[in-house]
């Protein structure tokens, strides 16, 4: 805490939930996404900050490849850089992260660029917040040229849990491709929270900076594995008492 608000120095926090050692592992360039099937997720931000976009591909041989989107806003870049103690404005230059007009988040931008990714991309659904989206999503789901559907994916434990552990899993085993730097530090930022259940999530509050990428690609895998389930079997029987 003194590194940080005393002397204005980004530090790690003792919490963080993903090992920096095991994220060097997964920086490795993406697979050609096209034609494969992919979900997405997004986080978007309601005020100045980062919004983010995941799209999520699982190949035949079970490793995913992970495709992060950002955006900030024009008028916040350069606050937001000294705030978070990262170079938004190299990445922007690099391409990494895409500028919108204005002093807010710009939805009419972020819109078009998803249903240009859906056109790109095999995307079947994008999981979003009911919370912070409602007007997005159904602007997405209106305009919609592709079959692309927009599922709802609330960020609590019962949505989150299963989706941050099997992030976890993929991390460690190293079956996860991804190379972004603001994954990486979004990553690098996370700490989670439990229930008394056993169940976790990453928590924004007790993360020392932004986390919207690794939001993004929660959703993303929740929508995924809830795609993935199997149809339950139809097990008709009558009782006649």
């Amino acid at each position: 805490a003194f590194l940080r608000y005393r002397l204005n120095c980004w530090v790690s926090t003792d919490t963080a939930f993903f090992k920096p050692a095991a994220l060097a592992k997964c920086k490795q360039p993406i697979r050609d996404l096209t034609g494969r099937v992919c979900y997405a997720g997004g986080d978007f931000s309601t005020t100045t900050d980062l919004s983010a976009f995941v799209i999520v591909s699982q190949d035949e041989d079970e490793t995913l490849d992970v495709l992060p989107v950002v955006w900030i806003p024009e008028a916040a870049i350069e606050t937001r850089s000294v705030r978070d103690k990262v170079d938004y404005i190299q990445w922007a230059r690099d391409g990494v992260v895409r500028v919108t007009e204005g002093n807010a988040v710009d939805y009419k931008q972020i819109k078009q660029d998803i249903l240009e990714l859906c056109d790109q991309y095999k995307i079947q659904a994008i999981g979003v917040d009911p919370w912070s989206a409602t007007m997005l999503s159904q602007q997405l789901a209106d305009e919609m040229q592709t079959a692309t559907t927009i599922c709802n994916v609330r960020q609590g434990y019962a949505s989150i849990s299963e989706p941050f552990k099997f992030l976890e899993r993929l991390v460690l085993d190293a079956r996860i491709r991804v190379d972004h730097p603001v994954f990486d530090w979004c990553a690098l930022n996370v700490a989670c929270t439990q229930d008394g259940g056993g169940n976790i999530k990453p928590s924004k509050q007790r993360s020392t900076e932004r986390i919207d990428v690794i939001s993004a690609l929660c959703t993303a895998l929740a929508v995924q594995m809830s795609a993935s389930e199997p149809e339950p079997a139809n097990d008709w029987q009558i009782i006649t008492l």
